[in-house]
């Protein structure tokens, strides 16, 4: 907007003109942002309301604006929280994925011993010195490790596990997968009542939508980029079809697509009433 447009609003411009023009740059300067107003712009448009019907809906505003704003901090504080379980998620994924690896690099060792006997006998030595982090290693009947991280349920059943329910790493990844799509759904929630609390009142100040939007573009960032991991994809690896390899897809899909997620009415509520709502 040039000088002379906003000069042109502060002049003659209707009262809810002057409170945008007023309350975005005050936004931006809640923000540390590049304003686009004086201080003697502000004053000039401040001191225009003089009506009892514009100093009441000025005043009105002051109060939407510490609302919208003390909203849209606490989100911000929410958008860090998820990212963080989305780290704790990742971090976890990242261990399934080395002990997969091993696994791979143990057996293809192991292949090259070709007397099953020696093979069985070397890969029980290897599975009781290793140990990898809420897992059982265990030797097949040709002699191969089976690094078990619980994904299968059947081996709670076997004696031998050492794997108990929430002992096994398996729990862990689903329980930070929990965390990670509840604190999203939180976040989802509380975005939408203040977006809906901010159109309701006329209060369309679009730096704060701006700022709420880039925070969505942050909890929708993918958890892990790798194909396998992800709810959202068919593929186990992208762009080449395997039947043997997508049909294992279901269980390595840990990381979920947020932008499928919706927002919880319960949470949604609750925010809108008892933050938003809720007259001091």
């Amino acid at each position: 907007m040039s000088k002379k447009d906003i000069g042109k609003i502060i002049a003659t411009g209707s009262a809810k003109q002057r409170l945008i023009l007023f309350w975005e740059d005050a936004a931006r300067a809640k923000y540390r942002q590049e304003r686009r107003l004086t201080d003697q712009m502000m004053t000039e448009i401040s001191e225009s309301f003089k009506k009892p019907n514009e100093i009441r809906l000025w005043n009105k505003w002051v109060k939407i604006d510490r609302k919208v704003y003390e909203a849209t901090v606490n989100l911000q504080g929410l958008k860090f929280q998820v990212l963080m379980h989305y780290s704790n998620l990742r971090g976890h994924i990242l261990i399934w994925e080395t002990i997969q690896e091993a696994e791979v690099l143990s057996n293809h060792i192991l292949h090259e011993i070709k007397d099953k006997k020696e093979r069985i006998k070397i890969a029980s030595q290897a599975g009781r010195l290793g140990n990898f982090l809420f897992t059982d290693i265990q030797t097949d009947k040709e002699g191969y490790l089976d690094i078990n991280i619980g994904l299968n349920t059947d081996a709670y059943k076997d004696k031998k596990s050492k794997l108990r329910g929430k002992n096994s790493l398996w729990h862990f990844i689903n329980n930070a997968k929990e965390q990670a799509l509840n604190s999203a759904i939180v976040f989802l929630s509380w975005r939408e009542a203040i977006l809906d609390y901010m159109k309701e009142e006329g209060f369309s100040i679009k730096f704060y939508k701006d700022t709420i939007n880039l925070m969505t573009e942050s909890v929708h960032e993918p958890i892990i980029g790798w194909t396998k991991d992800k709810m959202d994809e068919q593929q186990f690896i992208p762009g080449k079809f395997n039947k043997r390899a997508d049909e294992l897809k279901a269980k390595c899909s840990i990381a979920p697509d947020t932008r499928e997620l919706e927002a919880d009415p319960a949470i949604y509520n609750y925010f809108k009433k008892e933050f938003l709502r809720n007259e001091e």
